[in-house]
């Protein structure tokens, strides 16, 4: 039995100063706002949490990369209740290596299957509860069979393309 304390925070893209952000917004989410939930559960059920973490090797070095490594490290530290799948490019997953945490690894260069048939089918299969897409919402699948997270960094991109 689970018990959901959850805040949410909703931030309406059509208000937003620039239409182009809001019409490309709601062309890649496929939604009219944008809603941030914080969940925290109780009780004897285990959560399976994803979190695509290819941008820690991807962008190493930059502010989504330092963010995609920090959040892995942090969330793996504090958290051994949960499970976690995650999805990673790269050979430096080591310091991810944990009991409770699954290590898929891909290529760079195949990443265009992972995202479009990979991932969505081991997010159904796997039965996940949360999936998390730290590097602006590049890679989120169009199918939902989950909840998703999906971390923006930088409105300058859809600004000024």
């Amino acid at each position: 039995f689970r018990y959901k304390i959850c805040t949410q925070l909703e931030v309406s893209i059509s208000r937003l100063k620039y239409k182009s952000i809001y019409a490309h917004m709601r062309g890649m989410f496929n939604i009219y706002r944008l809603r941030y939930s914080f969940f925290v559960f109780k009780g004897a059920d285990q959560m399976l949490i994803s979190l695509d973490g290819r941008g820690a090797s991807w962008y190493a070095g930059t502010g989504i990369g330092t963010y995609t490594r920090q959040i892995l490290k942090n969330l793996l530290t504090i958290d051994g209740s949960n499970n976690y799948y995650i999805f990673w490019s790269g050979s430096e997953y080591s310091p991810f290596k944990r009991d409770n945490a699954k290590i898929s690894l891909s290529s760079k260069k195949h990443h265009r299957f992972w995202e479009q048939y990979y991932i969505p089918q081991v997010l159904k299969s796997k039965n996940v509860d949360i999936y998390h897409v730290p590097q602006n919402g590049m890679g989120l699948p169009q199918s939902k069979y989950c909840l998703y997270i999906a971390t923006i960094h930088d409105l300058i991109p859809y600004i000024m393309p």
